[in-house]
């Protein structure tokens, strides 16, 4: 048996050095895995809060359009034709105009100057330009159809941390974004085009327009119901108002 005072001390010094080396190479892989590591514990976290986020829009099942008889109401350059003709009661503040008629239906208007362009300050900075593409700060519709189809599952081990930041960004944007109301689809109206949260004939009958013209401004819409009356309009009459 070798003795202690015979080992080889050259040996130990070597062995304590990659023993020093390893637990040094475990911190630094550590710091370099830690942007993954956030990523996945923000989006897990964030698909535990808010299923919702997992939601993407879809295309609508209806795409009739009905003929509309009701009274035409505007607010702010923007008009729509309704089915209703009896109107109860509006009320208008600085930024919505809000209608009520006989049959339980409400229409809000918000006005569009009152939505900030946040595409507009995103493209002004080169870092979020580069982490979110041109493509996606080149309007506001492009900013929201891209939140609205993102979803913690985009987050992941075999992304890149830049396609994480990207997907991380857009997720916070779509929390914002999403409402109560239920189901997103897609819309492309004429001139206009962009999201309907909701389905006019399934409780609360409560649906939200988010819109935008071909100048990318902005218009947002909320038709409503009484929930105890059950529905005031058809997707088919939506479609066309």
């Amino acid at each position: 048996m070798t003795k202690w005072w015979h080992v080889s001390w050259k040996r130990v010094a070597i062995a304590l050095a990659i023993i020093f080396a390893v637990i040094w190479s475990i911190g630094k892989a550590v710091d370099l895995l830690e942007p993954w590591f956030l990523a996945q514990h923000y989006a897990r976290e964030a698909a535990r809060d808010d299923p919702r986020l997992a939601m993407v829009p879809l295309e609508l099942s209806e795409k009739s359009l009905a003929t509309l008889n009701g009274v035409h109401i505007g607010f702010h350059g923007f008009a729509l034709q309704t089915p209703w003709t009896r109107i109860s009661k509006q009320m208008q503040g600085k930024q919505y105009l809000a209608v009520l008629f006989e049959n339980g239906a409400e229409v809000t208007f918000f006005d569009p100057p009152a939505t900030p362009a946040e595409a507009k300050l995103l493209a002004r900075d080169p870092q979020m330009v580069a982490i979110l593409s041109a493509e996606t700060v080149d309007s506001d519709y492009a900013l929201t159809a891209a939140s609205l189809t993102a979803t913690p599952a985009q987050v992941g081990w075999l992304r890149t941390p830049k396609r994480n930041a990207r997907a991380l960004f857009l997720l916070e944007t779509k929390s914002m974004m999403l409402r109560d109301s239920g189901q997103i689809y897609k819309l492309g109206l004429g001139e206009m085009r962009g999201f309907q949260t909701g389905n006019p004939m399934i409780a609360p009958y409560t649906v939200f327009l988010d819109l935008f013209d071909r100048s990318d401004r902005r218009y947002q819409i909320r038709i409503s119901a009484n929930a105890a009356g059950g529905p005031v309009l058809t997707q088919a009459q939506l479609n066309a108002v």
